[in-house]
C-alpha cells in the first residue's frame, strides 16, 4: 500500500504550497475587506510585503467602537480617535471613500470638541467624494455638525446619530446644498430652528428616504417630491403656532409610525394615494419614570377621546394603503370610544393585506370588526394575539380545557350590538398567531366563520411556550380545534391548519 501524502489546503495539484488569497485580484481583495470593521483591514498589513498597504486605497471605512470590549474607557476612547485620525491620514487620499460609518457606543462620556476633530475629518472624507456616511457618536448635548456635512454634493446617504439616554442638541449651519442626498435618518436629536429645519430638507430634492427617530424637531410643512418612505418613531414633531405638520409626498409607498399616546401627533399626510404599506404602532409612554403598568386606566375620558379622535384622523389618511398593521394600543384607544366608529364612514378600497396585534378582548371586538367591514376587499387577514406581560391590558380569558360556569365571559353574547351580515366576499387566507387555547379565540373565530364568505384557509399558529411536546398544550388545541370544526361556516370550502 502506498504511504498517504498529506497535501496543504493551499497547495497546487504538485503539492507546492500557494498563497492563494493574496493571488486574488487586488479589486476583489478591496471587495472582501469592505465587509470587516476597518481595525482588521489594516491589521492584514502585517501578513506580507504584499499586504502593506492594501487596505490603503478602501472606499468603505467602518470604524466601531464597542464599550463591552474595553476595561479602561477613557483610554480606550483616546486610542480610537487616534485610529480613526490615522487611517484617514494614511489612506490613499487618491482614491474617493464611498462609504464611512463611525460608531462609538453611546453610554461613553461625550466628546468634547477639544479632543474630538469632528470638522477636520469630515472635511477630508467630503474632498474625497463621500457618497454614504454614518455618525453615531456620544456628541456634547449641545453640538454645532460640521458645516460641510450639510453642502457636501456626491451624498447620497446620511445618518446622523445619537444614542443613548440623551437627547444631543443640534445647531444647523445656515447653508445647504445636498442636490443628490436620496437617504436621511436622525435619531436622537433636538433641534429647534424651525428655518434651518425646513431649509434643510428642502435642499434634498431628489430625497427617497426619511426616518426621524427619538428626535425633537420644529418643522414647516415638509413637502418631498420624491419621497417612498417615511418612518416617524417616538418624535415631539411640532409645527408653526401649534398648527401640524403636513408632509406633503405624492409617491410615498411606505409609512411607518411609532408613537407615545400621551405626545400629541402633529403630523399629517397629505396626498399619499401612491400609499402601499402602512405600520402603526402606538403605545403608552413607558420612559416617563412616574409611568406604571396599568397607567392607562387612570387616564381622563377626555384624554381618551382626544386619542381615539387622532387615531381615527390618521386611519382616514392612509385609507388608500394595501397593505395595514395596527397595534393593540391603537385598537384598545378606539373601543374606549365606540360611538367614534359609528361618525366615520370612509374605506379601505385599495387594501388587500391587513395585520392586527390585539388583545383580543370582548371590548376591542367591535373596533376589529369595524375595522374588517371598512375593508371590503382584502384578501389575507393576520392576528397576532397579544397579553400584555403587566396588569394594563385586560384580564387573561381562560383556556378552553379549563372552562367551568364561573367562567367570566362564556355564556355572554360577544355578537351583542355588532352589524354583521355576512361579508368579507374576497378573504381568502386568516392567519392567527401566538393562539394559546383561549375562549376568547374561540369566540373570535366563531363570529369570523360564520360572516367570512370566502374563507379558505384558517392557519393557527400555537404558542407552545418554547416546547412542542407541551402534553397539556397538545390536549388543549385537540379540544380547541374540535370546537372550532362544529362552528357554521358562512364558506363551504374553508380548510384548518395547526402549527
Amino acid at each position: 500500500m502506498e504511504e498517504e501524502t498529506e497535501i496543504s489546503p493551499i497547495s497546487d495539484y504538485n503539492g507546492d504550497e500557494v498563497d492563494r488569497l493574496s493571488n486574488l485580484p487586488e479589486s476583489l481583495i478591496h471587495h472582501i475587506l469592505s465587509f470587516i470593521d476597518m481595525k482588521y483591514s489594516v491589521q492584514t498589513s502585517v501578513l506580507s510585503k504584499r499586504w502593506r498597504y492594501i487596505w490603503t486605497p478602501l472606499r468603505t471605512l467602518s470604524m466601531n467602537f464597542d464599550y463591552s470590549t474595553h476595561r479602561n474607557l477613557h483610554s480606550d476612547v483616546d486610542d480610537y480617535m487616534y485610529f480613526v485620525e490615522r487611517v484617514l491620514m494614511l489612506r490613499d487620499n487618491t482614491c474617493d471613500i464611498q462609504k464611512l460609518h463611525l460608531i462609538c457606543h453611546e453610554y461613553l462620556e461625550p466628546f468634547t470638541e477639544i479632543n474630538f476633530p469632528l470638522e477636520t475629518w469630515m472635511l477630508g472624507v467630503v474632498r474625497r467624494n463621500i457618497q454614504d456616511l454614518l455618525l453615531n457618536l456620544p456628541l456634547p448635548e449641545e453640538s454645532k455638525l460640521p458645516p460641510c456635512i450639510f453642502t457636501c454634493q456626491s451624498l447620497t446617504k446620511l445618518v446622523l446619530c445619537c444614542d443613548g439616554w440623551r437627547r444631543t442638541m443640534v445647531t444647523l449651519p445656515k447653508s445647504f446644498d445636498l442636490p443628490n442626498l436620496k437617504s436621511l435618518k436622525i435619531k436622537g436629536v433636538t433641534i429647534y430652528d424651525i428655518d434651518l429645519t425646513s431649509k434643510f430638507l428642502s435642499s434634498c430634492p431628489v430625497l427617497e428616504s426619511l426616518a426621524i427617530t427619538r428626535s425633537i424637531m420644529n418643522l414647516n410643512d415638509i413637502k418631498t417630491p420624491n419621497l417612498k418612505y417615511l418612518t416617524l418613531k417616538h418624535n415631539e414633531c411640532h409645527g408653526i403656532g401649534g398648527r401640524k405638520v403636513r408632509f406633503y409626498a405624492p409617491l410615498l409607498t411606505s409609512f411607518i409610525c411609532e408613537s407615545d399616546m400621551t405626545h400629541e401627533l402633529d403630523c399629517a399626510l397629505e396626498n399619499i394615494s401612491s400609499l402601499v404599506t402602512c405600520d402603526i404602532t402606538m403605545s403608552v409612554d413607558w420612559n416617563d419614570e412616574e409611568e406604571e403598568p396599568g397607567a392607562f386606566e387612570n387616564f381622563s375620558a377626555e384624554d381618551k377621546v382626544q386619542y381615539a379622535q387622532n387615531m381615527m384622523k390618521l386611519l382616514r389618511a392612509v385609507r388608500s394603503v394595501k397593505n395595514l398593521t395596527l397595534s393593540r394600543w391603537l385598537i384598545r384607544v378606539m373601543s374606549e370610544v365606540p360611538e367614534l366608529l359609528d361618525c366615520h364612514t370612509f374605506e379601505y378600497s385599495n387594501l388587500r393585506r391587513l395585520t392586527l396585534r390585539p388583545f383580543l378582548s370582548k371590548e376591542c371586538l367591535p373596533t376589529i370588526i369595524y375595522l374588517l367591514k371598512i375593508s371590503p376587499n382584502i384578501e389575507s387577514l393576520c392576528v397576532v394575539i397579544n397579553e400584555s406581560p403587566y396588569d394594563d391590558g385586560p384580564p387573561k380569558y381562560p383556556l378552553c380545557d379549563e372552562i367551568n360556569e364561573d367562567s367570566p365571559d362564556i355564556s355572554d353574547d360577544w355578537e351583542t350590538g355588532l352589524s354583521l351580515p355576512c361579508f368579507l366576499y374576497d378573504l381568502k387566507t386568516v392567519a392567527i398567531h401566538n393562539v394559546k387555547g383561549r375562549i376568547n379565540e374561540l369566540k373570535f373565530l366563531e363570529i369570523l366563520l360564520k360572516n367570512a364568505m370566502g374563507v379558505q384557509n384558517l392557519v393557527l399558529y400555537c404558542d407552545w411556550d418554547k416546547d412542542p411536546g407541551n402534553m397539556a398544550m397538545t390536549r388543549r388545541m385537540k379540544k380547541f380545534t374540535e370546537k372550532l370544526i362544529e362552528f357554521p361556516r358562512a364558506s363551504p370550502y374553508v380548510t384548518f391548519m395547526c402549527f
